[in-house]
């Protein structure tokens, strides 16, 4: 994925582009009410993510709540889009790099 959202073609790595995205995701979603998200060593020091098992972050159980329940992410924001959320599913699958 690029970063204006479209494949890249060129066969290469792309960790940088969804590490771009996820950055943004976070910085569009989440640091208004959680600014222990600015970094990415703050990310990883939450304990919310457990790199190469999305399934056990409780970061990624929580932006796949249906956005009634109380405890869904974000709080008093739209939900994240399904692009987002698969994004962030595979950030953290791939093993959450910076």
């Amino acid at each position: 994925m690029s970063p204006d959202g479209g494949d890249s073609d060129d066969g290469g790595d792309n960790s940088s582009y969804v590490s771009l995205d996820i950055q943004e995701i976070f910085s569009l979603n989440c640091v208004q009410c959680h600014s222990s998200f600015e970094s990415y060593d703050q990310v990883i020091a939450s304990g919310l993510v457990v790199p190469g098992d999305a399934a056990s972050s409780e970061l990624y159980n929580r932006i796949t709540l249906p956005q009634n329940d109380p405890e869904s992410m974000p709080r008093n924001l739209p939900s994240l889009s399904n692009e987002n959320i698969e994004l962030i599913e595979t950030w953290i699958n791939e093993g959450a790099l910076p």
